[in-house]
């Protein structure tokens, strides 16, 4: 019995030590060891005479693996429709965003108009007498329109 013990712990201890050296973070979803290395370890019981313990450790193993994969499915299905509703919620987000900004832009254009149509100017007489000022003091010129507009040439 102890015999078969032995065999049992070296068994396990090689299979243990074969899943510690084929494990690979870098492959995501596979947790170090894949159904190849699984049935390494169910090949390697017909080698050597396996007990009934050995083999429901294999199989428990095997049922394990199993679980964990139906696992990263769930989640991987979960970590999906997740990205879907963010990327619904975007979209909504970006069509709310872009009728806010058609409203703004209309709104500036029908201000624009009214400018024209009435000869107002955006620049109220402090803004104009400060661009004056700096226009004096710049490479460009500055004077007023017939219509009272401030008008401004920039000499390069």
């Amino acid at each position: 019995m102890a015999d078969t013990n032995t065999g049992i712990s070296r068994n396990y201890l090689s299979i243990h030590n074969d899943y510690q050296s084929h494990h690979d973070d870098a492959r995501p979803g596979t947790c170090g060891m894949d159904f190849y290395e699984l049935i390494e370890a169910i090949s390697s019981l017909s080698i050597q005479s396996p007990t009934n313990s050995e083999a429901k450790l294999v199989m428990d193993l095997a049922r394990a693996k199993r679980e964990v994969f139906w696992a990263q499915k769930a989640l991987a299905e979960c970590l999906l429709q997740e990205n879907e509703v963010l990327s619904s919620l975007l979209r909504f987000r970006v069509d709310v965003m872009g009728k806010t900004l058609d409203d703004a832009d209309m709104g500036l254009g029908c201000m624009r108009l009214a400018f024209k149509q009435h000869g107002w100017s955006h620049l109220s007489a402090r803004q104009r007498e400060s661009d004056h000022q700096r226009a004096e003091n710049s490479s460009s010129a500055m004077t007023e329109g017939p219509s009272g507009h401030a008008l401004s040439i920039q000499l390069d």
